[in-house]
């Protein structure tokens, strides 16, 4: 019979075998980035129009998240991006709580990689125009 550490340790690589290999973990990340790319092209549109919910709302409602907030009696939209991920993180909580907690970090490591890394390719995309 092993030990504690052992069946810890066991448990934990068992809790995270929603992802088991190789060909699992591309097809979960390319099922993700289609759907980021999907809905930051319409994101984008959207940005053009000027419209409050941009390209990063909208790669992270792709994602699993969605919101719209609007205030007062001009519907003035505020914190979509923020609500998104929220929604999101609701999402990644309820990936994790159903077992698939590999599926739920690579969903975060993207939702992190838009939050940090989209702004600094929205505003060299616009110096070019």
């Amino acid at each position: 019979m092993p030990g504690w550490p052992e069946q810890v340790l066991e448990t934990i690589r068992e809790e995270f075998s929603d992802l088991p290999d190789v060909a699992q973990v591309t097809r979960v990340t390319l099922r993700l980035l289609i759907a980021a790319i999907l809905g930051g092209v319409l994101g984008y549109e959207r940005e053009k129009k000027g419209k409050a919910a941009g390209v990063r709302t909208h790669i992270l409602v792709a994602l699993g998240a969605g919101a719209i907030i609007r205030i007062g009696d001009q519907g003035e939209v505020k914190g979509l991006t923020t609500a998104a991920g929220i929604w999101l993180t609701a999402a990644i909580g309820m990936a994790a709580g159903m077992g698939r907690e590999a599926t739920a970090m690579l969903c975060s490591a993207l939702a992190l990689t838009v939050l940090s890394l989209f702004p600094k390719v929205a505003e060299s995309l616009e110096r070019r125009e």
